[in-house]
């Protein structure tokens, strides 16, 4: 895979990213929600890569890693007019609410693994675009405290954490995160179809090859 040190939005007027294109931020979110995150999709990730009923794990250490590190998931807008031919925005779901954000706002030296849906048309991203805008219109809502219900998704093998999650989730109106807000918007395009969206965490995500393929890995400047 390469490793390209680009802005994003050069890298868009060259067609090297595409609207719809699945961005993995490396420790993308903040503070001790940055390292919730990491902790609690580590061992999923570990237990989803592990043979059931025994101790065979399919994933590396090292890619356990790799992955883990990625902890914010957005997407690729598209050009809202003709005299704009290229990617210029990102959708994504990120506390407090759902929002755009202009490519040249992502810092500089953030790691991003680029990640396309495989056998894409613009019919079918039209779909993607279309519920990501909707969300975004409506500000829906991503409250820190919602976190909680994934973390104990994520954790699903430990009895506390699952038990509090199906309580958290009958007691609260159920909202995305990042990286599920990516598959549900994804879903209406005809991928990932009959999975959970809440099923995937950002580094599930990354790793993921069934309806994602890796484009390149990009250092922002």
């Amino acid at each position: 895979m390469e490793t390209v040190k680009s802005s994003l939005i050069e890298l868009s007027k060259n067609g090297k990213i595409l609207p719809g294109d699945i961005l993995l931020f490396k420790n993308g979110e903040r503070g001790i929600l940055n390292f919730l995150i990491r902790f609690a999709q580590r061992g999923g990730l570990k237990d989803y890569y592990t043979v059931k009923g025994t101790d065979n794990c399919l994933i590396s250490k090292e890619d356990l890693d790799y992955y883990t590190a990625f902890t914010h998931a957005a997407q690729l807008g598209d050009a809202d007019n003709d005299d704009t031919p290229w990617v210029d925005y990102i959708f994504e779901q990120y506390a407090p609410n759902a929002r755009v954000r202009n490519l040249d706002e992502i810092p500089a030296g953030t790691l991003i693994l680029v990640k396309r849906l495989k056998d894409r048309t613009p019919e079918r991203i039209a779909k993607v675009m279309f519920h990501w805008k909707g969300v975004v219109k409506r500000k829906e809502p991503y409250p820190v405290s919602e976190l909680l219900y994934f973390y104990g998704r994520w954790c699903s093998k430990i009895w506390f954490a699952r038990k509090f999650s199906t309580v958290f989730r009958v007691t609260k109106k159920h909202h995305n995160v990042c990286s599920a807000e990516c598959v549900c918007a994804s879903k209406e395009g005809g991928w990932f179809r009959g999975q959970p969206d809440d099923k995937y965490y950002p580094a599930l995500l990354a790793s993921e090859d069934q309806y994602t393929e890796k484009v390149m890995e990009v250092i922002v400047k």
